[in-house]
């Protein structure tokens, strides 16, 4: 059996079903759009088989990926609070610092949209409040600046592994950094970079008390394009 359905331009709330039998006796019928989308999904039948995601990266908080296209995919990871890596300039700091919150919006291989923001739940739900990333090379949108870095391509989530990497790796400059924008009552330390790393060096937690809100929350970022 073989059935043919023709949706025309000059009629596109109905279809033209065809079946054409084995034996080749067609029989045709008009039926609505939406009640053709209707019996196709009735008709649907699922063979049970699980679909696979691959490994996912550390952290993996939500994913998005598309059942039909390989490498197009979002997904949101979150790094819990404590201490990490910095390079700033040719100085080398390990720093405390809030949970961070990277977003990855993957098209045919191609990472076209990188963010980074920051939490003070320690325990984040879809709730959470994102505040701003409090240090350089991040927009105010929390886009990442790669600077002269190419991103690798990337086939499954489980590769951001090597953004995130990549990200604490790469050595960090002054560029876009705001801290009377990104922060609430930014300390006198905070007037540069470098103060700001030296003083944070020296302590046990980052001091999440001046951390800015950015008015998105956690679930959100997957909503928003």
């Amino acid at each position: 059996m073989k059935l043919v359905a023709e949706i025309k331009d000059d009629a596109a709330s109905v279809v033209r079903v065809q079946v054409v039998n084995d034996s080749g006796e067609a029989d045709c019928k008009i039926v609505s759009l939406v009640d053709f989308i209707g019996m196709m999904q009735d008709s649907s039948v699922s063979d049970g088989r699980m679909v696979r995601l691959g490994r996912l990266p550390r952290g993996c908080y939500d994913v998005a990926v598309d059942p039909v296209r390989q490498g197009v995919f979002k997904c949101t990871i979150v790094l819990p609070e404590g201490a990490y890596p910095i390079q700033y300039a040719d100085t080398d700091y390990m720093i405390p610092m809030p949970a961070q919150v990277f977003y990855f919006d993957v098209l045919d291989k191609k990472v076209v949209e990188s963010k980074i923001y920051v939490l003070k739940d320690n325990l984040p739900s879809d709730e959470s409040p994102l505040y701003h990333y409090p240090f350089g090379n991040v927009y105010d949108s929390g886009e990442i600046c790669w600077g002269g870095n190419a991103l690798p391509t990337v086939s499954n989530a489980g590769e951001l592994d090597m953004l995130v990497n990549l990200f604490f790796g790469s050595p960090t400059n002054s560029d876009l950094y705001k801290a009377h924008e990104r922060l609430v009552n930014p300390p006198e330390y905070t007037v540069n970079l470098r103060s700001f790393y030296e003083v944070l060096a020296e302590k046990k937690e980052f001091p999440k008390e001046h951390l800015k809100e950015t008015g998105k929350t956690l679930a959100g970022i997957m909503l928003e394009d």
